[in-house]
C-alpha cells in the first residue's frame, strides 16, 4: 500500500483465485477532491497472463481510468460509514487482444479501502470487504 498526502494506492491480491485481478484497475484514490479523473497504465506479461483469460503471449498494455463519484454511505459489520467512491475501468486493445475490466472502490480516510467491487475480464465479479477493525 502506498499512502501519502496525495493519494492511496494498493496492489490487489493476485494469487490463486485472485490471479484474475491482475488485469483489473488497482485500488487508487486521489485525496485531492478537486481531481475528478485520473489515469495510469501498466504493461503486463509473463506469468501474470493466464491462458484462461488471455490467449496472447505478447505483453499487454492496460490503461486504467478513474472517475470520482458521489460519496456513499455503506453498511459494514462495524457500522454505517460514509465513503469516498470512485469507478475505474481497465482497457487494453491490440491486434491480438482486447479487454475491459472494472472496479468500484469505497475509500474511508480512517479505514482505507473498505469495499472493492471488481468486474473481471470474464464478467465474473469479486467483492472484497473489510469486516473487522481493531
Amino acid at each position: 500500500i502506498y499512502d501519502n498526502k496525495k493519494n492511496v494506492w494498493m496492489h490487489p491480491p493476485r494469487q490463486y483465485t485472485f490471479k484474475i485481478l491482475q488485469l483489473n484497475p488497482f485500488p487508487f484514490y486521489q485525496l485531492d477532491k478537486s481531481i475528478k479523473n485520473w489515469a495510469w497504465h501498466l504493461e503486463i506479461g509473463g506469468a501474470y497472463l493466464d491462458p484462461r483469460w488471455v490467449k496472447t503471449k505478447d505483453n499487454i498494455k492496460v490503461r486504467y481510468e478513474y472517475e470520482r463519484q458521489n460519496d456513499e454511505t455503506i453498511k459494514t459489520t462495524f457500522g454505517n460509514i460514509k465513503c469516498n467512491v470512485s469507478n475505474a475501468i481497465g482497457l487494453s486493445q491490440s491486434e491480438n487482444f482486447s479487454m475491459k475490466t472494472g472496479l468500484k472502490s469505497y475509500y474511508h480516510p480512517d479505514y482505507g479501502f473498505v469495499r472493492l467491487e471488481y468486474i473481471n475480464i470474464d464478467n465474473s465479479k469479486i467483492v472484497i470487504q473489510l469486516v473487522e477493525v481493531n
